[in-house]
């Protein structure tokens, strides 16, 4: 049954602005990004927060 695994197009993220583990590093200080979402929303997130705005992405992103 493909629809009981598939993810609802408000919870895939596409692009965000810039996350780093230093506050200065941020678009938005003091820390939080603009989200866009597939479905075409764009939601502002506090950071820490929810995936791509957590810590641990933080931490790859400025690590790649």
């Amino acid at each position: 049954n493909p629809a009981a695994s598939a993810k609802a197009q408000s919870d895939i993220f596409l692009l965000w602005d810039n996350v780093s583990t230093v506050i200065s590093k941020f678009n938005h200080v003091p820390g939080g990004c603009n989200v866009l979402y597939m479905d075409g929303h764009c939601e502002w997130l506090k950071f820490p927060g929810k995936h791509p705005v957590s810590k641990l992405f933080s931490v790859i992103v400025a690590n790649a």
